[in-house]
């Protein structure tokens, strides 16, 4: 439109442009906001959708592991108390085997202790010289003897009297050698005592005796081997323990037959009930879904329609008016003081009229 063939036409024509357009951006802003709302809706409800399907499949899943665990559970507690019967009925086995095995042993040590009391009580020995800590230091045979002779006097003449010195009199040398000699002539005067009132005066029965608890250790060292061999004897035939096993065995397959039936379920759930889970709950929540999809595809639709107008529009504005009023007078008021110039004035042009507006504006 050229502005100089009718003035007040071309004014009347950006006046109405201007009033389409602000139109089109209220309408497209209405639009926008609406747009906006139906996604958020769309988005809450697929949202919705993805929660209850996922909390529908965890609570289903949960109640078949539940069932399934629970019956394993107790196969397990029961198949914890065969296997402890099962130990506690070997043991007794063992214990039997053991005493079973042994017992002429144990009674050949009976009757050994009756030989050594008899000793004792016809040669008229002391009751104390009857200990394994008597013959290591009055008669000391084997290396193990001749280890606890040494270690007793060791503490007897060194240990004793060097710690009470070490307590009460020490930095006095004298002291320490009075203790060291009182000591030697008291417990070694003890002990060569006892030495001539037992071993010089009983030492053939003495040696009877010993001899006769040699072979009471050696029953003991053959009871502890044999023990030995019948705790570590992988062989179980000896302790009749088949109905145990067989109940052992019953409850192993019933515990594979529950996990196998829970391993079917699981996978029936995840291949077939998960689905008809998932169909019936999207079933349900598509109509709502759908609509508000729909909606938003014709608010989308009408915000493009109206958007592409809008821009065309802002086009049409910038090339047919803008370009000949500038954009500072690109609002109503202003283009309504340049109609009351061009029909009060004597301007010809678009020009004419802005330069008397400044005019005007600056007196």
């Amino acid at each position: 439109m050229e502005p100089t063939q009718d003035l007040n036409f071309f004014l009347a024509g950006a006046k109405a442009a201007l009033a389409e357009i602000s139109q089109l951006n209220a309408e497209t802003a209405k639009l926008r906001e609406e747009k906006s709302k139906l996604e958020a809706s769309v988005d809450s409800q697929k949202r919705k959708l993805e929660d209850t399907l996922d909390q529908t499949y965890n609570k289903r899943r949960s109640e078949i592991d539940k069932t399934y665990d629970g019956e394993i559970a107790k196969c397990n507690d029961k198949l914890k108390r065969a296997r402890a019967k099962r130990e506690k009925a070997k043991n007794q086995g063992v214990k039997g085997r053991i005493a079973d095995e042994t017992a002429y042993l144990r009674k050949d040590i009976k009757n050994i202790e009756s030989q050594i009391r008899s000793e004792f009580k016809k040669n008229g020995i002391p009751s104390f010289c009857n200990s394994g800590f008597y013959f290591s230091l009055f008669m000391p045979r084997s290396f193990k003897d001749i280890l606890i002779l040494i270690l007793t006097f060791a503490i007897t003449f060194f240990l004793i009297p060097f710690g009470i010195w070490k307590l009460f009199f020490e930095g006095n040398t004298i002291a320490l050698f009075i203790i060291y000699v009182v000591d030697i002539l008291l417990l070694g005067g003890i002990y060569i005592a006892i030495s001539q009132s037992t071993v010089t005066k009983h030492h053939d029965a003495l040696i009877r005796v010993r001899a006769l608890k040699k072979k009471i250790a050696d029953d003991r060292r053959n009871i502890n081997d044999i023990t030995d061999n019948i705790r570590n004897d992988s062989n179980e035939s000896h302790y009749d323990l088949a109905v145990y096993d067989d109940e052992i065995a019953h409850i192993t397959q019933q515990l594979a037959d529950i996990t196998m039936q829970k391993n079917e379920a699981i996978s029936k759930f995840e291949n077939v009930t998960r689905n008809i889970i998932t169909e019936e709950i999207t079933g349900n929540a598509r109509p709502a879904i759908e609509e508000a999809e729909a909606k938003l595809a014709d608010v989308t639709a009408r915000f493009n329609e109206t958007d592409s107008a809008r821009k065309a529009k802002a086009l049409e504005i910038s090339s047919n008016y803008e370009v000949y009023l500038g954009k500072e007078f690109m609002n109503r008021s202003k283009i309504e003081k340049l109609e009351d110039i061009i029909n009060h004035g004597t301007v010809t042009n678009i020009s004419e009229a802005i330069e008397e507006y400044y005019r005007q504006t600056d007196i």
